[in-house]
């Protein structure tokens, strides 16, 4: 790495600590997070996985026939190499509606999440988040599960309780919000078109977004690109259509070999594995910077 790039993230860097130092960082965590604390990674966290998850439900529970020709063809379509969100979308519809017409969605996604927190392995990850909490971060989620609450103590805080979001936005709740449902609130869990909608009309979570958007710096982990983390695509979508009113000063941590480009967001490659991810957010905490640090006074 040449001197150029050494100074751009040795500025960035000093920047998300003054954010951190200032009670202005909000930490945005995607599906990766969830995926880095258990190894080998359950495939039903990936949003991809999750859905062939539920497809195998409806089968097993006897829901569905396993000769059903939408049910065949769902499980087809999702083992291609290449997806479009929008074909797993209408697999997630039809999951969906099946699960809805049977009454059995609370109880499918409390077998897929109710019980993950005793296959976490590697529970760093979470430390050195609630580490961040503790110094002043707001911690928010696009993940169904609990884990982070599960090892910091903190509560959930719903998107459909309006009361709560707003607490929550003037720093008068503290906890981790849930921006796309947590799978305690099946009614709020954003899993096919319509829950999409629902968010992208709620005037509390976009109030909510909006400000944090325009006010803060944001720090998103775990959130990668195609079908690990689609609800990270949309969160970026809704941010990109306010591109010329909000500041380019939100970031993206991501491996050497991730190939994501985000207009709205500066990425920050933290090494070449998920294993270098908590030693490059246990560094972000150290003051003064220290093993990432550079000499810009003579570039």
């Amino acid at each position: 790495m040449d001197s150029a790039p050494k100074r751009r993230e040795a500025e960035n860097i000093v920047k998300i600590r003054q954010a951190l130092k200032d009670k202005k960082l909000v930490i945005i965590i995607g599906a990766g997070v969830s995926l880095h604390a258990i190894q080998p990674p359950p495939p039903q966290i990936t949003w991809n996985g999750l859905i062939q998850d539920g497809l195998n439900y409806l089968e097993e529970e006897r829901l569905v026939a396993g000769d059903d020709e939408e049910l065949i063809h769902y499980r087809t379509v999702l083992t291609r190499d290449k997806l479009r969100v929008q074909t797993v979308l209408r697999a997630s519809s039809y999951l969906k509606d099946e699960l809805d017409n049977h009454k059995r969605f609370p109880t499918w996604l409390d077998s897929v999440f109710g019980s993950l927190h005793h296959e976490v392995n590697r529970p760093w990850v979470f430390k050195v988040l609630c580490d961040f909490h503790r110094r002043g971060a707001r911690l928010m989620t696009t993940n169904y599960d609990e884990l982070l609450e599960h090892y910091s103590g903190l509560q959930r805080v719903r998107r459909l309780i309006s009361d709560d979001v707003r607490k929550y936005e003037r720093c008068f709740l503290n906890g981790v919000f849930h921006i796309h449902g947590s799978f305690q609130d099946p009614e709020e869990v954003v899993l096919d078109s319509i829950g999409y909608y629902q968010v992208k009309t709620s005037d509390d979570v976009q109030n909510l977004l909006k400000t944090f958007l325009a006010h803060n710096t944001i720090l998103f982990v775990g959130c990668g690109s195609g079908l690990e983390d689609p609800h990270f695509s949309a969160l970026l979508e809704w941010a990109g259509s306010r591109e010329e009113t909000i500041p380019n000063h939100h970031y993206l941590l991501a491996r050497e070999s991730d190939n994501l480009r985000y207009n709205q967001l500066i990425t920050l490659r933290y090494g070449s594995d998920y294993d270098d991810l908590v030693p490059y957010l246990t560094r972000l905490l150290e003051d003064p910077p220290s093993a990432l640090a550079v000499d810009i006074s003579g570039v």
